[in-house]
């Protein structure tokens, strides 16, 4: 292994775990690092977007962030399809990620629709449940399965139609 000095250290262990980057502390050291190494296997992993409460705000008790809300997509039957390709199942109407972390299941949920596939559909929030179904404050809801959750929802939203403004006159 090499750390961020750049010293190796041998290990003997028949299996090393990488933590999900939102673990990190000095992740963009950690990056730095293994771009200037060219390191290969696990860097897919280090470089994954991430996303952490630090600097947003939430009132007290919230259980959804919506700032993925109202994502226009032509048919929810697409929306569907955006989530499914991205990898994420899709189960009551929502885009699902289930995380394992701290002993616990804690699963992201993004409203997609509910209804007709055909029908036109905008997005609703984003909000975790624990492993017996209850829904969880934000502020409760572990790191990781925070920012998987908001990955997930970012990915899809992304995928939205969005108006083009017509140019005005020159």
């Amino acid at each position: 292994m090499v750390d961020l000095d750049g010293e190796t250290k041998w290990i003997d262990a028949p299996r090393v775990m990488i933590p999900h980057p939102v673990l990190l502390s000095e992740l963009d050291d950690l990056r730095g690092l293994a771009s200037e190494l060219g390191v290969r296997q696990g860097i897919a992993q280090l470089f994954r977007e991430v996303f952490t409460r630090k600097g947003r705000t939430f009132e007290k008790g919230a259980t959804e962030v919506e700032e993925f809300e109202n994502g226009k997509f032509e048919m929810l039957q697409q929306a569907f399809g955006v989530a499914k390709k991205l990898g994420y199942k899709v189960s009551g109407g929502a885009a699902v990620v289930r995380v394992w972390e701290g002993g616990r299941v804690v699963e992201a949920r993004y409203f997609l629709g509910d209804y007709d596939p055909m029908d036109e559909t905008e997005t609703g929030g984003l909000g975790w449940v624990d492993d017996k179904q209850k829904t969880l404050a934000i502020e409760d809801v572990p790191a990781i399965a925070f920012s998987e959750g908001m990955r997930m929802a970012a990915a899809i939203y992304a995928k939205r139609e969005v108006e083009k403004k017509e140019d005005e006159d020159v």
